[in-house]
């Protein structure tokens, strides 16, 4: 219903330019009802296509086709590593949720909303519409008859309603009126019924209320009620013969228009509305101006004429090569194939779920080994590690939550569960495992899934909620950074002289390498992934911090600050901007460092951890002053955030 109305709005424009056309060869001939019989064969045109579109045979008009478009190239597969866990200061980073247990939501059908919203509103338009009809037959009701006419003391100008039997109605006082005054009125109010002016405006109304939205429907209907009055006018004067005595009626009835008619107004022809009534005076007086009684039949024949073949070339034709964004799918009827039998055909199979899982693999508690120094002194613990090449995978030292959370591509921070899960003196794991022959490195992720599914009876569903994150905006004043140069990321030499490990930073797999600084303070980490091209983050070890990347994306600078800190939701890109940018940043974490020192002196207890909100205050106060220079900022918003939600979990695996 939707795609015919819409084929019917843009046909619809097509019938006005040829009535336009028309008027404008005429334009030296043209009178009052000319122009409304030109534009009543549009209505009418708009009405039968709406009707009797469908039905209509189509005509394709062969267009010459173009040069044939060149195909797109193939994306390129960014993707080269699997996702496994960044292990930073406050867990992982991962961004990319991959729903495997993802519970099933209806889709919204927006066609079928967009149906209901059209149907209530044009409901609403055809019950007002009704309403005036209703009025209207109630006031002639309880008229008196008087010779040709009928009075009642509802009105206070002289109308003409009805459809097919127009009536007119005069106010009480047309008994005080001059002669000369009461010809004239009857001469207007008789040119309506002769011409069926009521019908035309009922059929007016009739095609605003179906086509509410269309502003060609309104246009319509108030140039043809215009139009309608300008030729009783017209016939009128041509009939009495004084333009003067006859505007002068015209201005002495609209002083007495009756302004609590309401509905009625719109479904009654009056002599002397109040919103035509200057341009009807400008049009009478006009010097030059030819003045007709009517249009004849052989008038309306020729317009009939000419109308017929162009609304039906209007609805008909179609362009062979329309182009896609003009092209509406509409439904064709079409005369019924002959009956055929055909075979009962078996139910397809149903589609075969191939589940990636390592081919071997191996899971043990970690070996923890006495370490000194830090700030505790001194304990027992072991090393994080991750090597991996096309054959095998080697994880050591993950816990079980951050295990889940590289396999289900999620932050650790949006695992929902046991609260074991997140204890960072929980039981530790070593995964040895072979990747199967034609296994990609990025199947690896559900390969891990299967695999907690498994041995862990690990079962998990998502969950969407409002949360409050943090958003990268530009600052007030604008931003400040330049745009990137072409190729300025297209290679770093410390990615291929030094040993690599793969994680996932912002839902995409990365590269990462960690050089020692020649001075001996700090290392230097090179990131590579498409969104943050390649990137040297500098780690002084004095709390300060320096990223350069000569061509980032602003979703790619998002998901660096977002492995700060313990920021709530973590940083989203709030920009809207898509471009490549150079970008210089400097972050100094001494105060947040220092903060949390002095509270463990206060508590007394060396491994207390800081509280979360006097860091948070303090991580984002630090990434907003090094991102001031760059025009950006950080601020906290509320948005829709996904959380992967543990239903079962084993703390210990079974066997190998």
């Amino acid at each position: 219903m939707l795609v015919h109305l819409a084929d019917v709005s843009i046909r619809s424009f097509l019938l006005a330019f040829f009535g336009a056309i028309a008027l404008w060869i005429v334009r030296e001939r043209r009178t009052a009802a000319l122009q409304h019989a030109v534009w009543t064969a549009v209505l009418c045109g708009m009405l039968a296509l709406f009707a009797f579109g469908l039905a209509l045979p189509r005509i394709s008009l062969p267009v010459l086709e173009g040069r044939a478009a060149l195909p797109e190239a193939a994306p390129r597969n960014v993707a080269a590593y699997p996702a496994l866990p960044d292990a930073t200061r406050y867990g992982t980073t991962t961004k990319l949720p991959h729903p495997i247990h993802a519970e099933p939501r209806r889709p919204v059908d927006w066609k079928e909303a967009a149906a209901y919203v059209y149907a209530v509103i044009a409901a609403a338009f055809l019950a007002r519409f009704g309403t005036g009809v209703f009025l209207i037959r109630r006031v002639v009701a309880h008229s008196n008859a008087v010779r040709d006419f009928r009075e009642s003391g509802s009105v206070a100008v002289p109308l003409t309603v009805g459809w097919l039997r127009p009536t007119i109605l005069l106010p009480i006082e047309w008994r005080e009126w001059e002669r000369e005054k009461l010809e004239a009125v009857l001469a207007h109010e008789g040119a309506h019924v002769r011409r069926r002016d009521g019908l035309v405006a009922a059929l007016a109304g009739v095609n605003r209320c179906i086509f509410w939205f269309h502003p060609l429907a309104w246009w319509l209907e108030r140039k043809l009620a215009l139009l309608a009055e300008q030729a009783c006018d017209e016939s009128s004067v041509a009939e009495l013969g004084d333009r003067q005595r006859y505007a002068h009626l015209l201005l002495e009835m609209a002083l007495v228009v009756d302004r609590s008619q309401g509905r009625l107004r719109h479904h009654a022809l009056t002599m002397a509305a109040c919103s035509h009534l200057r341009q009807r005076i400008d049009a009478l007086l006009r010097e030059g101006r030819t003045l007709s009684r009517g249009l004849s039949r052989a008038g309306w024949a020729t317009v009939a004429l000419c109308a017929i073949p162009l609304i039906w070339g209007a609805g008909a034709v179609e362009l062979d090569q329309m182009p896609p964004a003009m092209k509406l799918e509409l439904p064709r009827m079409a005369a019924p194939a002959p009956p055929v039998l055909l075979a009962r055909a078996a139910p397809p199979a149903p589609p075969q779920v191939i589940r990636l899982e390592f081919e071997v693999a191996s899971v043990k508690p970690s070996v923890m080994r006495p370490y000194s120094g830090g700030r505790s002194g001194g304990g027992f613990g072991c090393a994080e590690s991750f090597k991996m090449d096309r054959s095998r995978v080697d994880i050591g030292c993950i816990s079980l939550g951050l295990l889940i959370a590289s396999a289900f591509r999620t932050p650790l921070y949006r695992v929902a569960g046991p609260d074991w899960l997140h204890d960072r003196g929980s039981t530790r794991f070593d995964v040895d495992a072979k990747i199967p022959d034609g296994a990609s490195q990025d199947q690896v992720p559900e390969m891990l899934q299967a695999l907690l599914a498994d041995r862990f009876k690990l079962a998990v569903h998502r969950a969407t909620t409002e949360e409050e994150v943090v958003g990268l905006v530009v600052a007030k004043g604008g931003l400040r950074v330049k745009e990137a140069t072409p190729g300025t990321d297209a290679s770093a030499p410390e990615l291929d002289a030094q040993p690599a490990t793969i994680t996932e930073l912002g839902g995409l797999q990365t590269r990462v390498t960690r050089i020692e600084n020649a001075d001996g303070r700090g290392t230097t980490t090179v990131r590579s992934n498409p969104r943050i091209g390649i990137m040297r983050e500098m780690d002084r070890l004095d709390g300060t911090f320096r990223w350069e990347a000569p061509s980032i994306t602003l979703a790619g600078l998002a998901d660096v600050l977002d492995r700060v800190g313990p920021l709530p939701g973590g940083v989203v890109d709030l920009t809207g901007l898509k471009g490549r940018y150079q970008v210089i940043l400097e972050v100094s974490l001494k105060n947040a460092f220092a903060a949390a020192e002095a509270r463990r002196a206060a508590s007394g207890d060396p491994s207390a951890p800081p509280e979360p909100l006097d860091m948070q205050h303090e991580v984002l106060k630090a990434l907003n002053d090094g991102l001031w220079p760059l025009g950006l900022q950080l601020e906290r918003r509320k948005a829709q955030a996904e959380t992967l939600v543990v239903d079962h979990v084993e703390k210990t695996p079974t066997g190998n």
